[in-house]
């Protein structure tokens, strides 16, 4: 089991190039660094996911990607969106995603 402290997240498919990830916009609840995230998530799921196994070994990548957002980042997005209790886990729609990455300038 990985243990990650984190605030919020949201996680989408993204292309990069001619590559396929999952993206996942975390906003840690405490100073970690996205890399060793990415690994720590990435072994995790390795161990628990057969699923997960199997495309990274037909892919030869691995497929996800993070992106650590600023502390406050969904407080202020969802204050922005009117006080909603949560934001989507999964697949946000790009102009929200876009209103909550842009809260603090942080580039996607």
């Amino acid at each position: 089991k990985v243990k990650i402290p984190y605030v919020d997240f949201t996680a989408r498919r993204e292309l990069d190039g001619a590559r396929d990830y999952m993206v996942m916009y975390l906003e840690p609840s405490k100073k970690m660094n996205a890399d060793d995230v990415t690994k720590r998530l990435h072994e995790g799921l390795l161990a628990f996911d057969k699923d997960w196994r199997d495309l990274t070994n037909f892919l030869g990548y691995v497929p996800l990607k993070v992106v650590l957002l600023p502390r406050g980042s969904f407080l202020k997005y969802m204050h922005k969106r009117g006080g909603l209790p949560k934001v989507d886990r999964i697949e946000l729609r790009e102009k929200l995603l876009d209103s909550l990455v842009e809260s603090d300038g942080t580039t996607r």
